[in-house]
């Protein structure tokens, strides 16, 4: 924060240059890379039936969300290299509250499956 302040930086400069949504995309694909070994762990689990079928269902739904997770912010990022200086703004608020959902649905996606 001091650097931030003492290099007199914007709120746009800070978040407008589209890291954030790169780094949502990254969080979503770390997930979204776990998800099969953890498929391979639920099987071998000593588990109730209804349990892992519930499990696997929630993982399955999942990786289809973080696969599209991952387009959206892939295509924000790029929308945000190519955006106007007019629209910094609004694309940093953007990423701002893209990344700190992503990493509460991340979180929470994680702590739901058990992949800690």
């Amino acid at each position: 924060m001091f650097w931030a302040r003492m290099r007199k930086l914007t709120f746009e400069r800070l978040f407008g240059d589209g890291q954030l949504y790169f780094f949502c995309a990254a969080l979503a694909a770390s997930v979204l890379g776990d998800i099969p070994d953890y498929l391979v762990a639920l099987r071998s689990a000593s588990r109730k039936a209804d349990e892992i079928e519930r499990l696997q269902d929630a993982a399955g739904f999942a990786h289809d969300n973080f696969i599209i997770v991952i387009v959206v912010f892939a295509v924000a990022y790029g929308a945000t290299l190519i955006a106007s200086p007019l629209r910094r703004n609004a694309l940093a608020w953007g990423s701002l509250f893209f990344g700190i959902s992503t990493s509460m649905v991340v979180g929470w996606c994680r702590y739901y499956l058990g992949m800690w």
